[in-house]
């Protein structure tokens, strides 16, 4: 290939780069912003288990990095790919920030009960129990695919999955030892914890 088609590739590559980089920067932004002013905490998730969740999440990334023989293109980075990752990339933080928005002051990083805690079962919680982790799952997807569609990306994507499910387990329980039979009841009504028909 010769020096100007891959710069060609290299300025695209840069564009979609900071295009995904932005959407992510959004999202942190939207969430600091609306962290302030969250119900006071009852009930909290004790420390070993956030840091069990902490490990589960970031221990696998640092490994998989580390490996090189996982720098394997499974899919090629082309504008079709590429275009294809930032649409799917959008779509999950839209629906990550639309779950949020919708979980209100309920929210929180970890696994707690607030104070007048309420059981959102509106907007993206009639599809999905958990669809603020769907949105980041289908935003890291879609990141993978335009950014590094490798075998490492997938393998991240997979930790990725496995940290959200084990977290909205736990999450769960919780919620089950608050609301009961109201909790049991919005279960059975939507039975998807993460994706729809899958998970």
């Amino acid at each position: 290939m010769t020096p100007a088609p891959l710069a060609l590739l290299a300025f695209k590559y840069s564009a979609v780069s900071h295009l995904i980089g932005a959407m992510w920067d959004i999202l942190v932004v939207y969430w600091v912003i609306l962290a302030f002013g969250n119900k006071r905490t009852k009930v909290r998730q004790g420390r070993l288990s956030r840091l069990a969740y902490v490990i589960l999440l970031f221990l696998p990334v640092y490994f998989v990095i580390s490996a090189k023989s996982l720098h394997i293109l499974l899919f090629p980075i082309n504008a079709l790919t590429q275009s294809i990752g930032v649409l799917i990339c959008a779509a999950g933080l839209a629906f990550a920030i639309w779950s949020r928005h919708t979980l209100g002051r309920n929210w929180s990083g970890f696994v707690v009960i607030k104070q007048d805690h309420e059981l959102i079962q509106s907007g993206p919680y009639e599809f999905v129990r958990n669809p603020l982790y769907s949105g980041l799952i289908l935003g890291m997807a879609g990141t993978v695919l335009a950014l590094f569609p490798t075998a490492e990306g997938l393998i991240l994507l997979l930790v990725w999955i496995i940290a959200f499910y084990v977290k909205s387990r736990h999450e769960e329980r919780v919620l089950v030892q608050e609301f009961g039979e109201q909790y049991a009841a919005y279960k059975q009504r939507v039975p998807a914890a993460l994706i729809p028909f899958v998970l």
